[in-house]
């Protein structure tokens, strides 16, 4: 058996004679024990029809409409630091009014949550009758009269339609994807299915080396070693996502035709693996980064504008994270804009993390320029501050091969590391072996002002071939450095949002990149409150570009965000700014067996991790 069962469980029963149960008996069987072992309630039993072909209808009266809440970001005030946030009793953020019924998990007021000490996320999670008295509150406070368990996604149907507001993300820990009642149409599976069926009588003969198992856990983002050896058994992959209790194998796009003979080839689980195998032909959604971007469109009036574009640094004579930066045109003119990171020191060094890809095409006009002295250097790679701008400074340097850039600021320009829509500054960064699965992040970019993620798990790219001749190693000691095989290229960490980009406002756009990821609750600690992480001021990664641009997105793979982690910069001894009054604050780096410290890396392309086994393929 699979030792786990599959995150796409639904509000439905077919018969056993149904159609909607596979083809194949023995899977069919072997699915129907899944769903028991995973000990889901009455509330979630399986189905294979499609999505908006079902519905379960909790009232037949439509209750009225809830008024509109309006909420759009303009211009911020200077910020502040809050003298002591962990002093209140009430644990909310001072965000919370802006979501339709007051809390950014809707089920809070309610003091419903069905989330386990394991950071799982299921309805039988919460004592007797919760569910029932979740989708009464729903129904009276939110207009619900469908709902749909997927997994850890919940679909909810309102009538007459979903309010057009500020609608909460959560609902009793499950992401909430809000729905008219008559389109539920939702896809949970991200990936698809291996078609070489491993029947009951066949787990003993599929041999799969145990070590290679072992260091995976339920609901846990694996250590990169454990990624590396898991990927001997997929020669030709480019990446492993792992995604709350799956991992999806990324193969290189190719057509159609050919995936699907691949698919043939692949198994559709792994016997005593603790989580799901799903397959994706080329890269995520949303993952690719390589296109741009959304150039600034000014408007005549302050309260006509969607994205805050003050210029700060005329304003106050300093600027912060989320801030609106730009690069310009050969013309002087900006050119494309994304949001401000953090300010980071290492040694005398001191430099604003910014994205890499706003300046990425003058550098693949001019690499020789990037990093010189010179006047040229600074021209071309300037980086300017708000609309029309103030130049600030000029990056300098790309962080191994993710999106992060690093820039030197002008004398005289001041940056502090206080958000100005988060009462908090940030303190220290956190390394990816820190990032837990039901993480609850904050942004604050330009576009967006705060917008909360929910973390569900990282994505591993991959590099195969000879040892670079770039790769160093301690004192030079060639005997060091790793023998050819699979290496990890890039770490993401993978969140979600069920925010759909609207007309009005348009709470994720690319532009929202460059924006921090502030930690506001770490998965399976319940000891430490919001406000409290709050003041830790963990910064666990920088916003990449994501395109989610379409209302009532179908695909869970479309809510995906993915965020550069600071590895890199962790390990090569950066740290963060303090901010005025605040004292210079260590790193989280976690646990040891997932930092890999002393490995040797990759300076300049890429950073690398070594694996204990070189890949099959």
């Amino acid at each position: 058996m699979w030792g786990v069962a599959p995150h796409y469980l639904r509000l439905s029963v077919h018969p056993p004679n149904s159609k909607c149960l596979p083809a194949n008996t023995s899977q069919a069987i072997r699915v129907i024990r899944q769903t028991l072992a995973r000990k889901m309630d009455a509330t979630a039993t399986l189905t294979y029809a499609p999505t908006g072909e079902h519905r379960r209808v909790l009232s037949l009266n439509s209750p009225p409409r809830p008024s509109r809440n309006e909420h759009r970001r303009n211009q911020s005030e200077p910020p502040t630091i809050a003298p002591d946030m962990t002093s209140e009793l009430d644990d909310k953020l001072d965000d919370e009014h802006e979501y339709f019924g007051g809390a950014y998990d809707a089920l809070a007021p309610a003091g419903i949550s069905f989330r386990g000490p394991d950071s799982s996320v299921y309805t039988s999670n919460a004592g007797p009758g919760q569910f029932a008295r979740a989708r009464r509150y729903l129904r009276d406070n939110f207009g619900v009269t469908v709902i749909h368990v997927h997994g850890i996604w919940l679909a909810l149907g309102c009538e007459p339609t979903v309010p057009n507001t500020r609608m909460p993300g959560l609902a009793g820990g499950f992401l909430a994807i809000w729905r008219p009642a008559d389109n539920m149409c939702f896809d949970p599976l991200i990936g698809e299915e291996g078609k070489r069926y491993i029947e009951a009588e066949e787990e003993d003969k599929f041999e799969i080396d145990e070590t290679i198992l072992a260091r995976f856990k339920r609901y846990v983002i694996p250590e990169t070693e454990a990624i590396i050896n898991l990927a001997s058994l997929f020669p030709g992959c480019n990446a492993l996502t792992f995604i709350i209790d799956t991992i999806i194998v990324e193969y290189p796009a190719t057509d159609e035709l050919s995936f699907r003979k691949r698919l043939q080839t692949l198994p559709d689980y792994l016997p005593k693996a603790p989580f799901d195998i799903r397959y994706h032909n080329g890269p995520l959604p949303n993952t690719p980064q390589r296109r741009r971007l959304c150039k600034p469109r000014p408007q005549l009036e302050e309260d006509s504008r969607v994205a805050d574009e003050t210029d700060y640094v005329s304003r106050d004579g300093k600027f912060y994270p989320g801030s609106m930066v730009s690069s310009t045109a050969p013309d002087g003119t900006i050119d494309s804009s994304v949001s401000a990171g953090v300010l980071l020191f290492n040694g005398n060094q001191v430099k604003l993390t910014c994205p890499w890809h706003n300046w990425e095409n003058h550098a693949g006009k001019h690499p020789e320029l990037l990093g010189e002295d010179s006047d040229e250097a600074r021209q071309g790679f300037t980086m300017v501050q708000g609309e029309p701008g103030t130049k600030v400074g000029h990056v300098v340097r790309r962080v191994g091969n993710t999106d992060i850039a690093l820039a030197s600021l002008l004398e005289g320009v001041a940056f502090e590391n206080i958000f100005m829509d988060i009462k908090a500054c940030a303190k220290r960064l956190v390394h990816s072996n820190s990032i837990k699965y039901n993480d609850v992040y904050v942004i604050d970019g330009f576009t967006t002002g705060r917008q909360r993620l929910l973390g569900l798990g990282a994505r591993f790219e991959l590099d195969r071939g000879p040892v670079h001749p770039t790769l160093i190693s301690p004192n030079d000691d060639r005997a060091l450095l790793p023998t050819p095989g699979t290496y990890v290229s890039v770490i993401q960490g993978v969140s979600a949002t069920t925010y759909d980009v609207q007309t009005e406002p348009p709470y994720i756009r690319g532009r929202a990149c460059g924006a921090v990821l502030v930690r506001v609750r770490e998965g399976g600690n319940k000891e430490c409150t919001q406000k409290e992480m709050l003041a830790r001021g963990e910064v666990c990664g920088v916003f990449h570009y994501a395109d989610l641009t379409p209302r009532n997105r179908v695909s869970a793979a479309q809510y995906l965000a993915y965020t550069e982690v600071f590895d890199p910069l962790i390990e090569e001894g950066w740290r963060v700014v303090p901010a005025p009054g605040q004292e210079v604050q260590e790193n989280v780096t976690g646990s040891p067996a997932r930092s890999e410290a002393g490995t040797p890396r990759r300076t300049g392309l890429r950073s690398q991790s070594r694996a204990s086994t070189a890949s099959r393929g």
